[in-house]
């Protein structure tokens, strides 16, 4: 197909890695892991803050 020269060679590439789909997949990994983690910690100070306190007689 003309100028053989000229063309990348991104497509000999399997498709995974050129949507680079591994990367895409830890930094979704990476950002669920911090939300949770967020989560868990907005969770613990809001029990930890807030929590119901017994009168005692």
């Amino acid at each position: 197909k003309g100028a053989a020269h000229l063309r990348s060679d991104s497509y000999k590439l399997p498709w995974l890695v050129y949507h680079s789909v591994d990367v895409i997949l830890f930094l979704l990994t990476a950002a669920a892991a911090v939300l949770l983690m967020i989560g868990l910690l907005v969770s613990f100070c809001f029990r930890r803050c807030w929590k119901r306190k017994d009168k005692s007689d």
